[in-house]
């Protein structure tokens, strides 16, 4: 008669729950660290594109001899022979509003340049 002893080299209910337990745990920790990081990328990204706006609508202002105050619209500045071939995007999904000469663009997500005129 042979006496064969059997071994199985699988995780019990106990260790697997103690598994996805920690996984849950760190996944609580990591999202909201992700999520901020991702907010703050975002906005840096926003006030990146309404620098490159702002610098295009007054190189735009200079060259057509525009004064402080008068207003400028996308077409100005978006076009096959314009600054941009393509508006930038918000990554937020935010509009880029292009305001008027001499002043700063602003965006629908809160993001704005911080000039000192």
């Amino acid at each position: 008669m042979r006496n064969s002893t059997r071994t199985t080299g699988g995780f019990t209910l106990v260790e697997t729950m103690i598994i996805v337990g920690l996984i849950g745990l760190l996944a609580a920790i990591a999202l909201p660290a992700y999520r901020k990081a991702r907010g703050e990328a975002q906005a840096q990204i926003c006030v990146e594109n309404l620098n490159k706006i702002d610098q295009a609508k007054e190189m735009w202002a200079l060259e057509k001899g525009k004064s402080r105050g008068e207003p400028v619209a996308i077409s100005d500045l978006v076009g096959p022979a314009a600054f941009f071939r393509h508006l930038p995007q918000c990554p937020a999904r935010g509009i880029y509003d292009f305001t008027t000469v001499g002043t700063p663009p602003e965006c629908s997500q809160g993001s704005t340049l911080n000039h000192k005129w």
